[in-house]
């Protein structure tokens, strides 16, 4: 037995051993059953199962009588919802008094109605599970609500709700041709069966035909829980005795809205905002591809270059914008991922002239300088000094092994940061066809590390919240010589 496996087993004898000392009983493998009160001192007799997912998680605990069992916060195993996923961390459940006491504030919360009840918008875990691989996709439901629904096999196992539909004799019974959305507002309990669906369908006796005649095979409703609203798609089959047997998928929105969930508590600030990327070659891609996650939905993208196959090793776009200036190649990258709200601006042409860089920095709350030419630098550093406007530029220099963002001029007080101390290339110059100076070695993760860099920066500039006056540097050892 290894060390690991010993202590594995050692923690489950003491939480055995804690149990039993707490006045549960073996009633079988690994089961104990016993009581814990509530704070209005009622009973509760519950069994405890130790699996074998011990001890990285917590303990089955299922009510042996029938109160609460239709509670949204059991699990579909009749499992009390006892942790967060978080808690796997710490594993509380190890210490035996306070996973009865968790146990014990569980049926505090079910007899007080569950107050500042936090919902879980998973009502498909209720359901057997029908082909993992299949995704059903939508957008806004309002429209579609309490109506027939027209449905399309669409690339990467995905089904798309294509809009509303009229359903013809002539399209019955094609897979997943049609379909039906409801809204079924905020059940008191889960629902698990069509019997409890079809109380909560308006008019569901009227679909309860159609999935049995096949109308239907495809259900799409809303809920909502705790004013939080959810969907759940379900499969919906005809057993030989004409029962409605229901299976679920795993469904998402592809609504901006719920894209930007995911993109930082300020996204609405920076959606409003209007920032020009000059350069749109290796770090500027990745630039304005944080941006545009970060929220930033008004841009201008400038770049007078190409995009060749040697860039896309390190080039937010791929194999298929090959041959388009470098603004078209970043906006049909960034389309082709549905990220862009708007259409952004692109100049394809290199930045030359006083006037070009007047016009920029007065047009757009932040411009970022990713050309790594220190002409255009030079160019867009005097013209913020005389428009009173601020460029934050970023390059990697040394091969990668530096990384650095400015901020030209500095804020007010504020001295520049220092000249990079060049360390001298450990690669000998190579070049590609067609191109006049060597290719640079600066490895991929270098690119996207100076631009995440360059983003945090834009950010905070963008919010009157700077990271740093002048800007920052970030100095790496160098990797032993290949």
């Amino acid at each position: 037995m290894s060390d690991w496996d010993q202590r594995l087993l050692a923690t489950r004898l003491d939480f055995i051993d804690g149990i039993e000392k707490e006045g549960f009983w073996r009633v079988g493998e690994d089961v104990w059953e016993g009581s814990v009160y509530s704070a209005s001192g009622k009973r509760y007799k519950v069994r405890v199962v130790v699996g074998a997912w011990w001890p990285y998680g917590h303990p089955l605990v299922l009510p042996l009588d029938d109160e609460h069992s239709d509670s949204w916060h059991r699990g579909p195993d009749g499992g009390l919802c006892l942790y967060v996923d978080d808690d796997g961390t710490h594993r509380p459940w190890l210490d035996v008094p306070a996973f009865l006491a968790r146990i014990a504030t569980w049926f505090n919360n079910a007899e007080a109605g569950w107050p500042d009840d936090t919902p879980d918008m998973d009502l498909e875990r209720y359901f057997d599970a029908a082909d993992p691989r299949l995704l059903v996709l939508y957008d806004d439901l309002t429209p579609l609500l309490n109506r027939p629904i027209r449905t399309r096999r669409a690339r990467n196992n995905t089904i798309e709700i294509v809009g509303a539909a009229a359903v013809s004799r002539k399209a019955r019974r094609r897979a997943f041709r049609f379909g039906y959305c409801a809204d079924i507002g905020t059940p008191a309990k889960p629902p698990k069966t069509w019997d409890d669906l079809e109380a909560l369908i308006p008019s569901g006796h009227r679909v309860a035909q159609g999935i049995r005649d096949g109308t239907y095979p495809l259900l799409l409703l809303r809920y909502a829980r705790a004013g939080q609203v959810g969907v759940v798609a379900l499969s919906a089959l005809v057993a030989e005795n004409k029962a409605i047997l229901l299976r679920a998928h795993h469904s998402a929105s592809t609504s901006t809205a719920v894209r930007m969930l995911r993109a930082g508590t300020t996204s609405s600030l920076l959606a409003g905002k209007r920032v020009c990327v000059v350069g749109c070659g290796a770090v500027g891609s990745f630039v304005v591809d944080g941006l545009v996650r970060s929220g930033v939905a008004d841009l201008t993208l400038m770049d007078g270059d190409i995009l060749r196959p040697g860039n896309l090793i390190r080039h937010l776009a791929g194999e298929s914008e090959t041959g388009l200036s470098k603004p078209d190649a970043v906006h049909r990258a960034l389309a082709s991922r549905g990220l862009l709200a708007s259409e952004p601006r692109k100049i394809a042409r290199y930045l030359r002239t006083p006037e070009t860089a007047r016009e920029l920095l007065r047009d757009h709350d932040l411009v970022v300088d990713a050309t790594a030419d220190g002409a255009a630098t030079s160019l867009l550093r005097s013209a913020a000094e005389e428009v009173h406007a601020h460029v934050l530029s970023v390059c990697t220099q040394n091969d990668g092994y530096t990384v650095r963002v400015d901020l030209l001029p500095p804020l007010p007080g504020a001295d520049p940061l220092p000249e990079t101390a060049q360390r001298g290339s450990q690669q000998p110059d190579v070049y590609e066809g067609g191109c006049g100076d060597p290719v640079s070695p600066t490895p991929p993760y270098a690119v996207i590390q100076a631009a995440a860099l360059a983003v945090r920066h834009a950010c905070g500039l963008l919010l009157d919240a700077p990271l740093h006056d002048a800007g920052e540097i970030h100095e790496y050892p160098r990797a032993p010589d290949a």
